[in-house]
């Protein structure tokens, strides 16, 4: 997601602008390539060089911990099988080339990942997804464009709509309930990032879903989102493919410790083969060719 300044990560940096959007600490830009050896470059061009980040700082995985959880607990279904044995083998690959024992997590919070992270978009006062919507015209209505929108009528998606309509209902016992959830949270993995760590987990529970059915799946949503509302850095893995999709994991560790995660994905890249496509490039082949 592209933050409103173009700022990354969040840094605490005040834009040269009066409206400071109040969602500005959940939503940032971050880099996407193929290989885990390109991400400090694009950091450091994102950061502006900022000091914090030790990106140049070489890591000994031997003084790091390493935590892992291979699913979330409470989603439906749990994480596949696949994706429980990316994150073992990314645990005992650290066990076995830096001579250190991984320790296997059980937080109990991580499974209202979803709801925190709609309580703090509540909380902050986030302006309505709808007024953004409607293209500084009235805002629009929302459940007229759901039911247009099952008809393709709509010029917004199913999707954007669903959510919209979520993230702007009321403040109800479950939106305390859910600042409580992440107050707990938050003390727990302060704790567990005052060393040196890192935390292995699902960016997923599944390959890559078909586009319409992350509605009903929404919660898994929660896996990712819930670490920018944290504001810790965290690097996503490519973990092979399962049943022609891709698979990943990722790495989470404390504020300003980018350098952890990343260093974690470059390790895991020779663990996992790195990238892989997961169909034919021949169009593109073709292409290079004309």
């Amino acid at each position: 997601v592209v933050s409103n300044w173009g700022t990354f990560p969040y840094c605490q940096k005040t834009p040269d602008k009066k409206d400071i959007r109040p969602t500005e600490m959940f939503i940032s830009t971050g880099p996407m390539c193929r290989y885990g050896k390109d991400l400090p470059l694009l950091m450091k061009v994102l950061s502006e060089n900022d000091s914090r980040i030790k990106l140049d700082e070489k890591v000994d995985f031997r003084k790091v911990k390493v935590y892992y959880m291979k699913e979330m607990q409470g989603v439906f279904k749990g994480s596949r099988p696949d994706i429980k044995k990316a994150i073992i083998k990314a645990a005992k690959h650290f066990e076995e080339e830096f001579n250190l024992e991984a320790t296997p997590l059980c937080i109990e919070e991580l499974k209202y990942a979803t709801h925190i992270w709609l309580a703090k978009f509540k909380e902050v006062g986030s302006p309505p997804l709808k007024t953004s919507l409607s293209y500084g015209k009235s805002p629009i209505n929302v459940c007229w464009e759901i039911f247009k929108s099952l008809f393709r009528l709509s010029d917004h998606t199913f999707p954007l709509l669903f959510f919209s309509a979520v993230i702007n209902s009321g403040k109800g016992k479950n939106y305390y309930f859910a600042l409580e959830k992440y107050r707990a949270l938050v003390k727990k993995f302060e704790d567990i990032f005052q060393e040196d760590a890192i935390f292995l987990f699902p960016t997923h529970p599944e390959p890559a879903p078909h586009f319409y059915t992350t509605i009903p799946k929404s919660r898994n949503a929660g896996h990712t989102c819930i670490f920018n509302i944290l504001g810790f850095p965290c690097t996503a893995v490519p973990a092979g493919l399962s049943e022609g999709l891709p698979i990943s994991i990722q790495v989470i560790s404390g504020p300003f410790k980018d350098h952890l995660t990343i260093a974690a994905a470059q390790e895991l890249d020779k663990v996992f083969g790195g990238w892989k496509s997961p169909c034919p490039v021949q169009v593109l082949c073709n292409f290079k060719n004309k």
